[in-house]
């Protein structure tokens, strides 16, 4: 990465109730002892659109896409609602927690901002959107048959729907002890 560049996404952020159960949530399944990497519970969110790099010079422009792309929404409301893994054939990679309620718009927004932003980023998914929470990378297929037992078996009673106002941009600075996130601007929906 250039001096002059950042690594970035844009995403929902989660209020500290949903953080809370999700933490919970990888408590339990933590008990499996199985190889995974799972994400800092102050650190989940729902990622809409992983930009990578970005040079610096074109943030004043890119947000500014943003701001038009997050007029055009209304603010609304949604529900977690199922917890997998992808790739769903084969050795597990992410753990993750399911968008149900408000789905379809979460996957509108970010197929919207995508298409606006793709421009000034690197990153070139040509994946479709999957509206979901990563909770956990596994890292080796190690105890991987208890892990996805568990899964099977949680409670996943999610305590109230989530209201979204805004859209966030966040810097992402990688570190040893693992990421760290940075707000750089909050987007109203309409």
């Amino acid at each position: 990465m250039k001096p002059n560049d950042i690594r970035a996404f844009i995403a929902i952020e989660l209020d500290k109730d949903l953080r809370l159960k999700i933490k919970k949530i990888q408590e339990i399944l933590k008990e499996s002892k199985a190889d995974v990497k799972w994400v800092n519970s102050e650190n989940i969110h729902l990622t809409l659109k992983f930009l990578g790099r970005v040079p610096t010079a074109s943030l004043d422009d890119l947000c500014q896409t943003i701001k038009q792309v997050t007029a055009e929404f209304p603010s609304f409301e949604f529900e977690l609602n199922a917890c997998g893994w992808f790739p769903a054939e084969g050795q597990p990679r992410i753990l993750w927690i399911g968008v149900g309620l408000g789905k379809d718009l979460v996957e509108k927004i970010a197929a919207t901002l995508s298409s606006h932003v793709s421009r000034f980023c690197e990153e070139k998914n040509s994946e479709k959107f999957l509206a979901h929470i990563t909770v956990g990378r596994v890292k080796s297929g190690k105890n991987i048959s208890i892990l996805l037992s568990a899964i099977s078996k949680l409670d996943l009673d999610f305590p109230k729907k989530q209201k979204v106002n805004h859209i966030t941009f966040f810097q992402s600075r990688l570190t040893p002890s693992g990421p760290e996130y940075k707000k750089i601007y909050k987007f109203d929906l309409m």
